[in-house]
């Protein structure tokens, strides 16, 4: 049997655990449950094209063989984060906007980077049943969604992002996995050689010099889920500096310090 979350029933159908989700940034589907309605229907439901513009994108999509959601993203009728939201209304699902979103980085860890770079989907956080919430460029692909299950060892409740937001977050995490992984190496070695990092220079110079990286490592952590936001802005030709502080490596900073308390 799947791990997948059911999409959300209706409000008499609705458990506590799987209710809708009350939360900046991810916002529930107008109608519960999959709909009948095609792509180019939801589009036009949505208020997001007219029925003449949706009705020549769903023609050139059938005589090309591809998604007409994928054409209108290449004809600029909808944009990246709109076709998202018209996939999650379409099978009934959450949207996540995660230049909003608040992304716990307790969930973010379930996967790793490479993982969340190769199924394009990233945990974002947990549903009030313990279940992982997944932000998805394709929240419909049950094989991603079942390997992530087993890889994390919970529920996996599928969300709708948009794929541009997804790439922003991911580039974000490649490179504060990346900076931690030093961190560490340069931790090692100070806690593994003290007379050969004495024989480099002053012990105290070298554990500013760690502290200093994990500043760097911190700062990227911190703009992980506001560089989502920044990315969209410089793709509009604006600019911005909005984002939510996301602390994970503040912790390293006491033992470094106690250290060097004790080298003086």
């Amino acid at each position: 049997m799947s791990d997948v979350a059911a999409p959300p029933a209706s409000p008499t159908e609705q458990s506590a655990g799987e209710g809708p989700i009350e939360r900046p940034g991810l916002h529930p589907p107008r109608r519960a449950g999959r709909s009948a309605r095609m792509i180019g229907q939801v589009v036009v439901d949505l208020g997001l094209a007219d029925a003449e513009t949706v009705d020549r994108a769903v023609e050139l999509a059938r005589a090309q063989g591809r998604p007409t959601g994928q054409v209108l993203v290449e004809q600029g009728v909808l944009h990246h984060d709109q076709l998202a939201r018209v996939v999650a209304e379409r099978f009934g699902l959450d949207y996540v906007d995660l230049s909003v979103y608040d992304v716990d980085m307790g969930a973010a860890n379930l996967l790793s980077v490479s993982a969340a770079k190769r199924y394009k989907a990233i945990p974002i956080g947990f549903a009030e049943d313990g279940s992982v919430l997944l932000a998805m460029a394709d929240p419909t692909n049950v094989l991603t969604i079942d390997d992530v299950a087993m890889l994390s060892g919970r529920r996996v409740r599928p969300v709708a992002a948009s794929i541009e937001d997804l790439d922003l977050l991911l580039a974000r995490l490649s490179r504060m996995e990346e900076s931690i992984e030093d961190i560490v190496e340069e931790e090692a070695e100070a806690e593994s050689g003290p007379e050969a990092l004495a024989e480099e220079g002053d012990r105290d110079a070298l554990l500013d010099r760690i502290l200093d990286r994990e500043d760097a490592a911190l700062a990227v952590v911190e703009h992980a889920q506001g560089g989502v936001q920044r990315g969209r802005l410089a793709r509009a030709g604006r600019t911005g500096d909005e984002h939510g502080a996301i602390g994970l490596v503040d912790r390293r900073r006491e033992p470094l310090q106690r250290g060097r308390g004790q080298s003086q």
